[in-house]
């Protein structure tokens, strides 16, 4: 699971330049009322201890309330947090669960996060068509390296499916929109 704490890592990582510039008590003041922009960033501020102090339980508090109410970035984000342990118990069924309401989402780091558990079996049954799935569409999304890996990792898991499997898997992105 080396691969899917690294990616997930640069995910949390990216998402945060987009605060940068917001004054913190604002912020608070939003995350506080409810805003589940305002929490998920709140969540990144304290997971990365930026201009307040690192705290990855705290964390995680804000990036479930804001998951729960359906903010994608901050369901992908708790499901890194279950994922690499940071702040609650890792947790390979809670990854999962966030994982794939993410992905549903089209959050593609989630979806090559998504891809990777099915391919291993982490958190949920293995399945190479839902992996090939979860890559390809994770693909679409992710650009340069992420992308190339995405693209790396469904060859990995096509090699191994008889044709028909493929082709069921390519049928079904094809298919596929966010929901």
């Amino acid at each position: 699971m080396a691969r899917w704490r690294w990616v997930a890592a640069l995910a949390v990582l990216g998402a945060t330049v987009g605060w940068a510039g917001a004054d913190l008590g604002d912020l608070r003041q939003r995350a506080q009322a409810g805003d589940p922009r305002a929490q998920n960033q709140l969540g990144e501020a304290y997971l990365e201890g930026k201009r307040v102090a690192r705290n990855e339980a705290e964390a995680v508090v804000w990036f479930r309330r804001a998951a729960e109410k359906g903010h994608a970035e901050a369901q992908y984000n708790l499901s890194v947090c279950y994922a690499n342990g940071q702040g609650v118990r890792q947790d390979d069924g809670e990854t999962a669960k966030w994982t794939r309401l993410a992905a549903e989402q089209g959050i593609a780091g989630a979806q090559y996060g998504l891809g990777l558990l099915y391919a291993v079996g982490a958190g949920l049954p293995q399945d190479p068509v839902e992996a090939y799935l979860w890559f390809t569409l994770a693909a679409r999304g992710l650009a340069g390296d992420d992308r190339a890996m995405a693209e790396e990792d469904r060859a990995l898991v096509a090699a191994k499916m008889p044709p028909a499997q493929v082709a069921k898997a390519e049928s079904r992105a094809a298919a596929w929109r966010p929901r």
